[in-house]
């Protein structure tokens, strides 16, 4: 459900963690840069969680990050049930409909002018999806998809039902996922020109991976299109 907000920001930064991470300084570091950067816009950084994964909410997470909200204006935490994994940093687009939302990965430590650039493009081109990184799918060349990082301009998105996203994706996949739902919605996309990360740390998630390799995006996206069929020839 959309929750609309007068907040004074130009822009959001959203991303997500899970129990298997946060608990770790890396997630810290990587909040420390979204929340330094140098910017003459105004901007929110959502970090989104389940109450599925953290059902006692803050009580479970660090204590510095708890601290953060309390001396950050421009930093929250936003709690949605359901644990969809990565899928949970769009849900800013929910929270925050009329902004443009900059998604980014909780394991990626960004250059202080993150923010600067990503709103810089977007102020020239405001009804494009600005990628960091952007390649085709295989399976369909129409649909690009991104990694790491990405400005997604206001309704920009089509608005498939995310039980398809768990039935043909299983859960994981997002990037995929996501990148469909531009491909839908006939939203230009638009590489960013400049290289905005300092680095990618290397985590060793490997219960997350062993899962994630088992997935293949095109044998998904074929079983997206079968039910996305069905409902045409209902309808």
């Amino acid at each position: 459900m959309s929750i609309t907000t007068n907040e004074p920001y130009s822009a959001v930064v959203s991303l997500t963690s899970w129990r298997g991470r946060i608990y770790s300084e890396i997630v810290q570091l990587v909040l420390f840069s979204l929340l330094k950067q140098k910017t003459k816009y105004r901007y929110k950084v959502v970090l989104v969680l389940s109450t599925d994964e953290f059902p006692k909410k803050e009580a479970e997470l660090p204590a510095n990050i708890v601290k953060l909200v309390e001396k950050v204006e421009n930093f929250e935490i936003r709690w949605c049930k359901k644990n969809s994994r990565a899928l949970k940093k769009i849900y800013s687009m929910d929270y925050y409909p009329d902004l443009p939302v900059i998604t980014t990965d909780d394991d990626i430590i960004v250059k202080d002018d993150f923010v600067e650039s990503f709103m810089n493009a977007h102020t020239r081109y405001p009804k494009e999806i600005i990628y960091a990184h952007v390649w085709d799918f295989p399976a369909n060349h129409e649909i690009k998809i991104s990694g790491w990082a990405r400005l997604f301009p206001p309704h920009s998105l089509y608005p498939l039902d995310e039980k398809l996203f768990d039935k043909c994706f299983y859960g994981v996949e997002d990037d995929v996922w996501n990148g469909i739902r531009v491909w839908l919605a006939g939203t230009k996309v638009r590489k960013l020109g400049v290289w905005p990360f300092v680095e990618q740390i290397p985590i060793g998630d490997t219960a997350f991976f062993r899962v994630y390799s088992k997935i293949n995006a095109e044998e998904c996206y074929k079983r997206l299109m079968k039910e996305l069929n069905k409902f045409v020839r209902k309808n």
